[in-house]
């Protein structure tokens, strides 16, 4: 397990506390009573465990040229894209995956059949409430499943949730569909994530029955090792109207506020770049 991030796209890096998630299994019991209390299980993997199991991949991935001559899967028409952002998507796509397999095993050893399976990722701020079964229960709804409605590059990538076969091919099926549907991705995108899941995985679950909708009310921050939190995530949900009239000062200060009232102390704003808003937020000594 990691302990340590660099700097980098993902801010200044700093110090990672893994145990951290061990708080998040034990605040979902105080939440239950104990006949009711949900199954919780954590699974990690060493840096050396992923390289031996994905080092071919990734090499296949950073290498591989199609008949024109041309990278196959590197998304070398991106240019925000270089061998390290290659890892990280493999690295994504690799837990993702894990956690899907981790579910199906522990489904099979309770014996259960979920019906609605939600993937959200452990190192964001929920700023709206989120109910997965609120679009899935009327009749027209059953085969929906749902995506956020911002930060669209085309789709956002950030947290998947439905139907369990819809769910299932956004989470299990992608090292298998990067190489069997290549023909499928624009090219020059390869595994660039948001792209390969407008492509290729999207219309793989409407083919597969399933209504796939972005959901413009879902919001929440991405929170980086350096204790920043990014809260102009969700600008990208709003409409262009709405867009051009909106105070960006009031905006920012109103999630500020909502920030500071969910994590219990005050925040201070700053600019990471032009385009990223962030709060840290640090306790009260």
């Amino acid at each position: 397990m990691r302990t340590e991030e660099p700097s980098g796209r993902s801010g200044k890096g700093g110090s990672i506390d893994p145990n951290a998630l061990f708080l998040l299994e034990k605040r979902v019991h105080e939440l239950h009573n104990k006949s009711s209390s949900p199954n919780v299980v954590i699974s990690s993997e060493t840096e050396e465990e992923f390289w031996r199991v994905r080092n071919a991949t990734i090499d296949m991935y950073r290498t591989k040229r199609g008949a024109d001559g041309k990278l196959l899967y590197y998304p070398w028409n991106k240019t925000s894209f270089d061998e390290n952002t290659v890892n990280n998507v493999v690295k994504q796509w690799h837990s993702i995956e894990a956690v899907w397999r981790l579910m199906e095993r522990e489904a099979e050893k309770l014996q259960l059949q979920y019906d609605l399976i939600g993937m959200f990722r452990s190192d964001v701020l929920f700023a709206t409430p989120i109910d997965i079964t609120g679009n899935m229960t009327s009749p027209s709804h059953v085969s929906e499943a749902i995506y956020p409605g911002f930060a669209l590059h085309p789709v956002n990538d950030r947290m998947f949730f439905g139907k369990f076969h819809a769910v299932r091919i956004w989470a299990s099926e992608r090292f298998r569909r990067v190489v069997s549907d290549i023909h499928r991705i624009r090219p020059g995108s390869g595994i660039h994530p948001e792209n390969f899941l407008h492509d290729v995985l999207v219309p793989e679950i409407r083919e597969n029955g399933h209504k796939v909708k972005a959901d413009p009310n879902i919001c929440f921050f991405r929170v980086r090792a350096d204790m920043s939190t990014w809260i102009s995530d969700c600008l990208q949900a709003r409409r262009g109207f709405e867009m051009k009239n909106l105070n960006r000062s009031e905006y920012f200060e109103e999630q500020k506020r909502l920030v500071e009232s969910i994590v219990g102390c005050p925040c201070e704003s700053s600019n990471l770049n032009a385009v990223t808003k962030q709060l840290v937020c640090r306790p009260r000594k």
